[in-house]
């Protein structure tokens, strides 16, 4: 189950990874995991649901993504309410992200935003979404 991974890219364009990492096409779900941790940082200009996160939760979040077992990944991936990949793609691709859980959303803003992601999940699917009712 790939789920997670699949919806962040294919809410991804071609010009959006070009113009992030130079590159001149997408890459598979490992790929773009590997391109995460490379690139992981902690997320100082995303505020998650109109809150600034601590320090703490910052160091946490880099720890996760550093931390993540990318031989896991068909295995399914947990994706918590406040969820480090999501903070961190809204952070490096400049996107705010959208993310209903359960009916409940999920809100990462960046100030460079240069277009918004949607996405919805329950407890076992994770999707990309066209635009809802925030």
């Amino acid at each position: 189950m790939t789920c997670f991974w699949d919806g962040i890219l294919g809410s991804l364009t071609q010009e959006d990874f070009e113009t992030t990492f130079g590159i001149e096409r997408k890459p598979n779900n490992i790929d773009f995991v590997k391109l995460l941790q490379k690139s992981n940082k902690h997320t100082e200009n995303v505020k998650w649901n109109n809150t600034v996160l601590t320090n703490k939760e910052l160091e946490e979040n880099y720890e996760h993504i550093k931390d993540y077992d990318i031989n896991t990944m068909n295995q399914g991936y947990l994706c918590s309410t406040c969820d480090p990949f999501l903070l961190l793609t809204s952070e490096i691709f400049s996107v705010n992200i959208y993310h209903k859980y359960c009916g409940n959303v999920m809100q990462y803003i960046t100030l460079q935003s240069k277009k918004t992601l949607y996405f919805s999940s329950n407890r076992g699917h994770f999707t990309t979404c066209s635009q809802f009712v925030v």
